[in-house]
């Protein structure tokens, strides 16, 4: 098993008042998941994005049939 070193922080000074070790390998077990979460969170966003003009270009070709489909009946009725 390999350890890595990190220096434990000081807080004034004083070596009683050491940050824990403890919260330091907390602090880096926890950081994977807030990657994963960052990211699932970032790809939500895009998805919303991504939805919202999928969305709008459906509205739009929705509109162009519609008018196309009024010019055909009007050639039709004439």
């Amino acid at each position: 098993m390999t350890f890595i070193f990190l220096p434990i922080l000081r807080i004034q000074g004083k070596e009683q008042d050491r940050l824990d070790f403890h919260l330091v390998q907390l602090f880096f077990v926890c950081l994977p998941s807030l990657a994963v979460y960052l990211v699932a969170q970032y790809a939500r966003d895009e998805m919303k994005k991504m939805d919202a003009e999928l969305e709008k270009r459906q509205i739009e070709e929705a509109k162009k049939m519609k008018e196309k489909e009024g010019k055909y009946s009007t050639l039709i009725h004439s």
